[in-house]
């Protein structure tokens, strides 16, 4: 649910995701740094299907760092990055 006015952008978004509350606020304060995808949310998805969906709906507009592939750690794992520019690493569980 997000907080605050729509003009000033998000200051204060809360999100659950497979029953992860995840906090996320935004500063007026400008900072040296900005995200970067070295930091990432990882996602344990349950099924093929769900992996797919998280796969296309966060990475849309954003960047794709692994597509969803077979890698030797895992055989289903995608890692996007979103539109805002938050790190995603999506694996099959």
């Amino acid at each position: 649910m997000p907080h605050g006015d729509p003009a000033q952008g998000i200051q204060l978004a809360e999100l659950e995701l497979k029953g992860q509350r995840v906090l996320v606020s935004d500063s007026a304060v400008q900072h040296a740094f900005d995200f970067t995808p070295s930091t990432s949310l990882f996602v344990e998805c349950d099924d093929r299907a769900e992996l797919e969906r998280l796969t296309e709906v966060l990475g849309a507009d954003g960047k794709t760092y692994m597509p969803l592939d077979s890698y030797g750690f895992s055989t289903a794992f995608a890692w996007v990055g979103d539109r805002f520019g938050v790190s995603w690493q999506l694996n099959l569980a």
